[in-house]
């Protein structure tokens, strides 16, 4: 596993791996991360293919999901 990329984000971290089968990219906000695993295929072939899917609309839905998981976490630690 070796990292081929990074996409810019003001909130996140955004780390794409690349291996010999797949493409994994990494979120990371504080302490929670969220890791989305792409097979390679005719359609991701390549780092910039994979950057050009993970586009904003993606990582709204991603943001959002960070917040879910807060929630449930801060949720959890005050029981």
């Amino acid at each position: 596993m070796r990292i081929v990329g990074n996409i810019p984000n003001p909130i996140m971290k955004i780390t794409i791996f690349q291996m010999e089968t797949r493409f994994s990219v990494k979120f990371e906000i504080g302490s929670m991360e969220q890791v989305y695993r792409i097979r390679k295929s005719d359609r991701f072939q390549s780092a910039q293919q994979v950057k050009e899917f993970i586009d904003p609309e993606f990582q709204q839905k991603v943001l959002e999901e960070f917040k879910n998981m807060g929630a449930i976490m801060k949720s959890a630690l005050s029981n």
